[in-house]
């Protein structure tokens, strides 16, 4: 029997690689293939504590809508509006209306996937009702495979637990439904805190630096301190300027906490700056933390669990 901080560790390690899984669709089929059975091996080592564990069931939801994507990333002329997230970049200026997607009627392979993916999203469901990510997998499966109906209850899904969604909103508007009022507050399960210590790239619009979702507050400190501990030796207002010290804490069934972290800097006694970090508001401890290793759909955002860099 697998003990409980194993199946932690497992549960982060197959995060990880799931990470990577969706992040690359373009790999060799062979290749995905061999990830895809790692991931699944570690979710079903995990699952001997807890046949019913939630993370194990949103990862394997995550791995099934992923071969979707893949699928289309592959058979579809681009764009296609796949995932609709600005993926923490700047939006395009010049982007594509939003439209309708279906696969096509003789694609039988994509639409064995998208049912798999509509499956998967149904049991994680059936586990935790208000799992943002297993909703919207749900939706953009149904959408893909023509149920505009379906898809359409499950998008209104989607904005009742989470009102700040824009891509659910935009693939409402592309259904040609009418998206429900904006109201305060979300229904997420759990507490988490998404850390962004970013920087532009040029004039590019694309940032570099380290994203995080973390269900720690010490390890919130940690990261923060770490990441800027070389990157403030000296005052440069025109640099701090453009950069984003952000932490947000998500709190089940009230409104997210937000803060610039710019604002809680300080002077050290050896001339440094630093957080002073009396002076953040962050939840700690949390509230039902996000279990170590769940991916998350948050604000129209795929998050996963730990520190994601970007370059």
């Amino acid at each position: 029997m697998i003990a409980a901080l194993d199946a932690e560790h497992i549960r982060l390690c197959a995060g990880e690689r799931l990470r990577f899984f969706w992040n690359c669709p373009d790999d060799l089929p062979e290749a995905r293939a061999e990830d895809e059975e790692r991931i699944r091996d570690l979710y079903v080592d995990a699952q001997e504590t807890d046949p019913d564990d939630v993370t194990c069931s949103v990862g394997m939801t995550l791995v099934a809508f992923s071969k979707l994507r893949a699928h289309i990333c592959r058979s579809y002329a681009a764009p296609l509006d796949w995932f609709e997230d600005t993926m923490w970049g700047e939006p395009s200026a010049g982007r594509t209306p939003r439209r309708r997607a279906e696969l096509g009627r003789a694609d039988a392979a994509g639409r064995e996937l998208a049912e798999e993916s509509v499956r998967m999203a149904g049991i994680t469901l059936g586990l935790e009702p208000e799992n943002c990510l297993a909703a919207f997998a749900l939706a953009r499966s149904l959408e893909w495979l023509g149920e505009r109906g379906a898809a359409v209850a499950a998008y209104e899904k989607v904005l009742a637990i989470d009102p700040d969604d824009v891509a659910a909103r935009s693939r409402l508007t592309a259904l040609d439904a009418e998206p429900p009022p904006p109201t305060s507050g979300n229904r997420h399960p759990y507490g988490f805190y998404v850390l962004e210590l970013t920087e532009p790239i040029g004039h590019s619009g694309a940032r570099e630096g380290c994203l995080a979702l973390l269900n720690n507050p010490a390890a919130v400190r940690s990261l923060a301190d770490d990441y800027l501990r070389d990157r403030l030796t000296e005052d440069d207002p025109e640099w701090l300027k453009e950069m984003r010290l952000t932490l947000r804490t998500n709190l089940p069934g009230a409104l997210p906490l937000a803060m610039d972290l710019r604002e809680a800097l300080h002077h050290t006694p050896d001339g440094r700056q630093a957080i002073d970090w009396r002076q953040v508001a962050m939840a700690d401890p949390l509230h039902e933390p996000l279990p170590v290793g769940c991916p998350v759909r948050w604000r129209g955002e795929l998050l996963f669990f730990g520190a994601t860099m970007l370059s």
